[in-house]
């Protein structure tokens, strides 16, 4: 299915001093369809899963040459492909560059300026970890990027494979002695495995060798963060615990030597207080930023949490973005340090609906009451679902990106803000 859209700004207004221009969309299909807030893009159609955008930890886009990016997937060629922004007329074009052709699978994107590799961490999703064919493991491209004719072109000697379980969420990050890590959750064990001098040569994946890393539920995940210039931190969830974790690796110490777990956010009323949604982002001073969710019932606990965590104290501090009776779910975090910002996004009812966006300053973090701004919204697609966006930090020259999907209508969704 195609769709010709023609948009209309309609409102302009001010959040902690960043302008943001949101826009009706009407798109012509069989019938007219406005669209309240965001733009609606292309169809992904049946040919993968209904929520390609997913998972929470896991970024679709990156920015690179003044030029906004995205591992979106094409039913037309059913794989998932480089797809080029223009911000100018907030459009999307297929690149023809094929990331994975497994259409299931689901991806975490990493674009590294200093090596200006562009790096994707495809796996095929399942709570299960169970893996019966070599076509499901866990799957590293490279890619080099070819700024004279803005391409992109597969790297010889890739995929290599990374892992051959299967996870919830996979997530890849580089440290600051060139090494790559990447981190999931199976069975009820957190995982890692790491590169072995070149990108293309991995060593075997071993358990998170600290107690709180085990004996999780089926249903938690990890994820992975280059942080401080020289330490990786893996963040996850125990939802038997009903805690959040993060440890960390001094860079270039032996691989299986990580200092002792911390507890990011503790039990609040007992069991299950942590869910897995993690979505993490790092400042220059290394602290370390997390997008959470509670399982916490009443109408009036806090149900979407950003936590931080200090570099100098190593202390952790949460703050409530909603509570329960604002339905958010699957939060993500991005960060403008140059105007000390702090941009969290959320989904609001939580099987899909809308997604909101709040700001705060990073010096004096607090959020609003309520569900926020609405900024990818739809009077007639109303599972509007799993925001995504970059690893990168944000700021007036990148603009900020996100992109969304809704499981019922097959179809993209995004909004592109200035921040002028």
């Amino acid at each position: 299915m195609r769709f010709r859209t023609t948009c209309r700004r309609v409102t302009f207004f001010s959040v902690k001093q960043i302008s943001f221009i949101f826009v009706v969309c009407t798109s012509f299909a069989l019938a007219q369809t406005p669209v309240a807030a965001g733009f609606r893009d292309f169809s992904f159609g049946l040919t993968t899963t209904g929520t390609p955008t997913a998972e929470k930890p896991e970024s679709k886009l990156w920015w690179n040459d003044g030029i906004w990016w995205g591992s979106l997937y094409s039913n037309q060629a059913q794989a998932h492909r480089i797809y080029r922004f223009d911000a100018a007329t907030r459009s999307w074009s297929d690149t023809g560059v094929t990331v994975d052709d497994r259409n299931s699978s689901r991806a975490d994107v990493l674009w590294d300026a200093t090596t200006r590799k562009l790096y994707v961490a495809s796996h095929v999703f399942s709570n299960t970890g169970k893996v019966t064919t070599s076509s499901e493991w866990a799957r590293l491209w490279r890619f080099s990027y070819n700024s004279a004719t803005k391409t992109y072109t597969k790297d010889p000697g890739f995929p290599v494979a990374i892992s051959q379980g299967k996870g919830e969420a996979l997530t890849i990050a580089r440290d600051s002695v060139g090494k790559l890590w990447v981190t999931y959750v199976e069975g009820d064990t957190v995982y890692i495995n790491r590169s072995m001098g070149t990108d293309n040569v991995w060593g075997t994946p071993f358990a998170l060798p600290l107690p709180s890393a085990s004996g999780l539920t089926l249903d938690d995940i990890s994820a992975v963060i280059a942080f401080a210039g020289d330490r990786i931190g893996v963040m996850w969830s125990n939802q038997a615990t009903g805690k959040f974790y993060l440890a960390s690796h001094l860079d270039g110490h032996p691989d299986d030597l990580w200092q002792a777990e911390e507890i990011a956010f503790p039990a609040l009323g007992g069991l299950g207080d942590a869910d897995d949604h993690i979505n993490l982002k790092t400042d220059d001073a290394g602290n370390i930023y997390a997008a959470v969710k509670t399982s916490l019932t009443n109408s009036d606990a806090p149900l979407v949490m950003l936590l931080k965590r200090d570099s100098f104290t190593r202390k952790w501090s949460s703050y409530t973005f909603g509570r329960v009776r604002d339905h958010h779910t699957r939060p993500i975090v991005q960060l403008d340090v140059g105007r000390r910002l702090i941009y969290l996004f959320a989904t609001s009812g939580e099987s899909g609906g809308a997604i909101y966006l709040k700001t705060t300053s990073m010096d004096n973090i607090g959020f609003p009451v309520g569900k926020g701004t609405a900024v990818v919204q739809s009077a007639s697609d109303f599972r509007i679902n799993n925001a995504s966006s970059t690893k990168q930090n944000v700021n007036a020259t990148t603009g900020l990106l996100i992109v969304a999907t809704d499981q019922d209508s097959r179809l993209y969704f995004h909004n592109y803000f200035s921040l002028q």
